[in-house]
């Protein structure tokens, strides 16, 4: 597991944990939250690293 994938994991946790409290869900209900598809913070944070790096290179 990377250092990255490390950091990550208190934001996916805290991001799991209001998303269960916003819909009511107990905290054992991962497999409700997986269904929700919704994205890891890991791949945003990546997503939007690569599009700085992309904007810093075309200026």
């Amino acid at each position: 597991m990377s250092s990255t994938a490390i950091q990550m994991r208190p934001l996916e946790y805290v991001q799991a944990r209001l998303i269960k409290q916003s819909l009511g869900l107990s905290k054992h209900n991962t497999a409700l939250l997986k269904a929700l598809t919704i994205e890891k913070i890991e791949d945003i944070v990546n997503i939007n690293v690569l599009s700085l790096y992309n904007r810093i290179l075309i200026s």
